[in-house]
C-alpha cells in the first residue's frame, strides 16, 4: 500500500529513513503494489498519491523557522520555495511555502531524512551551538516535529484514496503516550549536605529555609537519623499510584584529590552494593517489581572495564541480569559510551538529557537506536531520552508546575515518552518540600490522560518487541487487507467520517479517528470503510 523509493547510499540519510519507518511502525511494500509512494531525492516514480521529499544538505546552525500547524520548528537548511497549496511555510530572510499539495502530489521542500539522520548521529554535540539557540530549541522535539509533517502527508494521501493508514500501535492497549519513571541513587546517607544545604540557601537569600535545614540537620545528627534513606517512602508513593519505576544504583570509585575541589563530592557518595542494607533494598525492589539498573560511576562513561565491573557487581547482588543504565552526572562521550553499553549486553540507556535545563536534548521524545557516526553503523542499544530532571528545576524562577505541564503536553501531542528523573533524596519532604506532591501530580495527570506509566525496562522491552513484529498491508478496491506473523496491535487512522466494518479482527479501543485492533499470529483481516 505504501512504498518508499530512493537512490541514496549515504549512511546518515539511510539511518534517518530507518528511524522514521521504525518509530512510526509503518509497513512498506514494492512500488508495483503501492498506491501511496514516498519518493526521496532523484528517484523517478509516480503513484496514485505521491509524496516527494527534496534531497539537500543541511547546516549545523538554525537557518530560520518552519511553521506548521501552529508550531515553529528550527530549520537547518533553507528550503526550496514551492508553488501550490501551502501546508507549511519557511520563515527566514523571506517567508514562502516549503511544503505544498497540488492534485495528486505533496512536495516537501527540505530534506527530512538528512536533518533527522544528522541530529540522531550527534549534530548538536558536534556543532558550536550558541547557548541561546540550545535553550530556545529545548522545548521543541525537532525530529518528532519534522517527522510529523511527513507522517501527516502519508495519512492525508491514504485518506484522499478513501483508505485508512495502518501502523503498529505505539504503546500497549492503544495508550496515547508513555511516562517512564526513574530515580538515580547517588547516595544512601546524608553527609556533606548537613553543612552545604544551609549555606546554599543562605547565599540564595532563603534565610528561613537555611535556619530550618540547620535545625533539622542538628536533630538528625544527634539522633543518628538518616533522612536520605527515603526508599520506603518512595515505594509507598508508587504503590499508591499503582506504578513502578527504575532505580539506578551507584558504586563510586573515583579518586579524590585534596587539591581538586571538584573531586571532593566523590568521597561523600561512596556506598557498596554489598552493604547489608543496600543488598536487602535491591532485592526487595527486585521482588516488588521495580527495575534495578546500574548508575555508571563518574569516570565509567569512557572506561569499558570499569563500567562492566560495576554492572557485574550489581548483577551479583540482584542474582539476575540488569538491562539498563544511566551515567552519573549524565556523562557521555558520543558514540563511545553507547558502544560500551552495547558491549556490556544492555538493552537500554537513559543518559541523554540536559544537566542544566529540561527538554529535548536531541530533539525527540521517542526511544531510538543510536548511530555510530565514526563507524557509520547503528548501535544495538535503545536510548530512552531524559526529558525532565528535578535538579535544573530546584533553583528555577519559573513556575515549576507550568514548565512540567508544558513539556507533558508536548510529549502527549507527539504520542512520545515523558521520561522523569526524580532523585530519591527529594522524597525527604523536610529538605525538599513539595517535590513528592509534584511527582504525584505529574503521574496522576498523565494517568488521567490515558498514558502508559511504567519503568524503563518495561518500556524498552515493549519497544524492542514492537520493532521485531512484522505485518503486511495491501490496498484493495474498497478495503485494506492486513496480515501478521506474530500477535500484534495495530492502529488504523480513518478518513474523516469513516467507520470500519468489522471483518475478522478484534477492536480493543476506539479514540477519535483511530481504531486499535488486535490480530493473532497468522491472522488476516479486511479493513473496509463504511
Amino acid at each position: 500500500m505504501i512504498c518508499l523509493t530512493h537512490d541514496t547510499t549515504d549512511p546518515v540519510r539511510l539511518h534517518g529513513i530507518r528511524h522514521f519507518l521504525e518509530k512510526n511502525g509503518l509497513a512498506v511494500t514494492d512500488a508495483e503494489k503501492a498506491s501511496v509512494g514516498i519518493v526521496y531525492g532523484n528517484a523517478k516514480c509516480d503513484f496514485e498519491q505521491t509524496i516527494r521529499i527534496l534531497e539537500a544538505d543541511n547546516q549545523d546552525v538554525c537557518q530560520g523557522l518552519i511553521r506548521y500547524k501552529g508550531e515553529k520548528i528550527p530549520a537547518y537548511e533553507v528550503p526550496t520555495r514551492l508553488e501550490g497549496g501551502c501546508i507549511a511555510e519557511y520563515a527566514g530572510k523571506e517567508t514562502y511555502p516549503c511544503v505544498t499539495f497540488s492534485g495528486k502530489e505533496t512536495i516537501i521542500g527540505f530534506d527530512i531524512f538528512n536533518i533527522c539522520g544528522q541530529i540522531l548521529s550527534g549534530m548538536y554535540e558536534r556543532c558550536d551551538e550558541p547557548d541561546a539557540d540550545r535553550r530556545a530549541r529545548a522545548g521543541t522535539p525537532v525530529i518528532d516535529s519534522y517527522e510529523q509533517i511527513l507522517f501527516d502527508s502519508i495519512k492525508n494521501a491514504c485518506h484522499k484514496l478513501g483508505l485508512p493508514l495502518v501502523r503498529k500501535a505505539l504503546w500497549p492497549d492503544g495508550k496515547g503516550f508513555a511516562v517512564c519513571l526513574t530515580h538515580d541513587v547517588d547516595e544512601v546517607r546524608k553527609t556533606y549536605q548537613h553543612l552545604t544545604r544551609p549555606v546554599i540557601y543562605s547565599l540564595r537569600g532563603e534565610l528561613g529555609r537555611a535556619v530550618r535545614q540547620a535545625y533539622y540537620s542538628a536533630g538528625d545528627l544527634l539522633a543518628r537519623r538518616n533522612p536520605y534513606w527515603t526508599f520506603p517512602k518512595l515505594m509507598e508513593v508508587e504503590e499508591g499510584l499503582g506504578v513502578r519505576s527504575s532505580l539506578y544504583f551507584l558504586e563510586e570509585k573515583g579518586k579524590v584529590s585534596i587539591t581538586s575541589p571538584k573531586t571532593w563530592i566523590h568521597s561523600a557518595r561512596r556506598y557498596d552494593f554489598t552493604d547489608a542494607n543496600v543488598t536487602e533494598l535491591i532485592v526487595r525492589l527486585r521482588d516488588g517489581g521495580w527495575d534495578v539498573g546500574v548508575h555508571g560511576s563518574y569516570y565509567s562513561y569512557d572506561n569499558e572495564k570499569l563500567f562492566t565491573c560495576e554492572k557485574d557487581r550489581i548483577e551479583k547482588v540482584l542474582d539476575a541480569k540488569t538491562v539498563g543504565t544511566r551515567q552519573h552526572h549524565l556523562n557521555m562521550c558520543f558514540p563511545d559510551t553507547w558502544n560500551i553499553h552495547e558491549g556490556a549486553g544492555l538493552l537500554y540507556d537513559t543518559s541523554l538529557g540536559f544537566k542544566d535545563i529540561v527538554g529535548f536534548r536531541w530533539g525527540t521524545c521517542f526511544p531510538f537506536t543510536p548511530f555510530d557516526s565514526d563507524e557509520l553503523k547503528a548501535i544495538r542499544l535503545l536510548e530512552i531520552p531524559l526529558i525532565i530532571m528535578d535538579t535544573p528545576l530546584f533553583a528555577s524562577r519559573k513556575d515549576i508546575e507550568k514548565v512540567c505541564d508544558e513539556l507533558t503536553d508536548t510529549v502527549a501531542a507527539a504520542h512520545g515518552v515523558l521520561t522523569l528523573l526524580w532523585h530519591h533524596t527529594v522524597f525527604d519532604e523536610r529538605e525538599y518540600p513539595g517535590w513528592i506532591g509534584r511527582y504525584e501530580r505529574i503521574v496522576r495527570r498523565c494517568q488521567d490522560r490515558d498514558a502508559w506509566v511504567t519503568d524503563a525496562a518495561s518500556l524498552a522491552r515493549w519497544w524492542d518487541a514492537r520493532a521485531s513484529k512484522d505485518y503486511t498491508v495491501e490496498a484493495g478496491y474498497d478495503d485494506v487487507s492486513v496480515g501478521c506473523t506474530d500477535d500484534i496491535i495495530l492502529e488504523a487512522l480513518l478518513p474523516a467520517s469513516g467507520r470500519l466494518i468489522n471483518q475478522g479482527f478484534t477492536v480493543i479501543k476506539e479514540q477519535g479517528a483511530s481504531v486499535f485492533i488486535k490480530l493473532k499470529k497468522g491472522e488476516k483481516a479486511s479493513l473496509k470503510m463504511e
